[in-house]
């Protein structure tokens, strides 16, 4: 049997199955998807390719955060899925992991980060002229 804990905000699926925040769901070993299986860290089979997700989150926090904003929005959660599949998340990379969704959803949201420090910047003026 390996645990899986949630120790994010948000619900995570694992093999079809939903594991609340702040909970532990216990699995079989065939019942998880390869990219939980212990297994699935080792080498690869000569002529596979490695999974480059799972080569990023085992590099440190600084150099996690540089490749997260060249990853896909499933690329992203399935990312979150290992770090809080690990015995030790780490909420740094979590965290991390959190800030580019942010970053994401305000820059694509109707008026987004650009277009809103443009209109504080002129809030101010007041056309005095001064």
């Amino acid at each position: 049997m390996t645990p899986i804990s949630n120790h994010g905000k948000q619900p995570i699926f694992v093999g079809g199955r939903m594991i609340p925040p702040g909970e532990t769901v216990p699995f079989e070993d065939h019942e998880l998807p390869p990219e939980y299986r212990q297994e699935s860290m080792d080498e690869p089979v000569a002529g596979e390719v490695a999974d480059p997700l799972l080569a990023l989150i085992e590099l440190s926090i600084a150099k996690l955060v540089l490749g997260l904003p060249d990853l896909s929005d499933d690329e992203l959660a399935r990312l979150e899925g290992l770090e809080q599949a690990k015995e030790k998340p780490r909420t740094g990379a979590l965290a991390a992991i959190t800030e580019e969704r942010l970053r994401r959803a305000e820059m694509s949201a109707p008026g987004g980060l650009e277009s809103t420090e443009e209109t504080s910047d002129n809030a101010g003026d007041g056309g005095s002229g001064e």
